[in-house]
């Protein structure tokens, strides 16, 4: 199972990039939106678009990121009252519904994308395609599935952040 943890490794590596990339990115877009907008009197609409594609990234990337490090907001009092054994088989089983879940979603978004691409819908002002931001979407909830698919798989592992 050594190759699970290689798999995890670098998941993690990837969101990790795509997070910062994707902070910087939307940072970089508001403050010239501020600027522009507040300073100069002037506003470049495509500059909302881009905030919208790098938030959007932002927003799956960091599920899958948090997914993968296993720190969802959860409540801790049934399960405090557990034994490991049982808090152990809890933990697995909302893995394995929150995997399946997350496939299912996977799976419709798929079919959304395909639909954007033939259709070649592009955005308002940059005219980029818009499967770019579908695309957010779909590597956000597949890389969800494949951690929650490790973290149910692999016996007791504690994710640390």
């Amino acid at each position: 199972m050594d190759w699970l943890s290689t798999v995890d490794g670098w998941i993690r590596s990837v969101l990790n990039v795509v997070v910062i990339i994707s902070v910087v990115g939307l940072t970089g877009a508001m403050t010239i939106q501020v600027i522009l907008r507040y300073f100069l009197q002037w506003s470049l609409m495509g500059v909302e678009e881009m905030s919208t594609f790098f938030g959007l990234w932002l927003y799956f990337s960091g599920f899958a990121l948090v997914s993968a490090h296993n720190q969802h907001i959860r409540g801790a009092f049934i399960t405090s009252a557990m034994s490991h054994r049982a808090q152990d088989i809890t933990d697995r089983v909302v893995l394995a519904i929150s995997g399946i879940l997350c496939l299912y979603f996977f799976i419709l978004s798929l079919d959304y994308t395909a639909f954007v691409f033939d259709v070649n819908r592009r955005s308002t002002y940059l005219r980029w395609p818009t499967v770019l931001w579908v695309a957010s979407l779909n590597v956000g909830l597949l890389l969800s599935v494949i951690t929650f698919a490790i973290q149910a798989i692999v016996p007791s592992r504690k994710t640390a952040p």
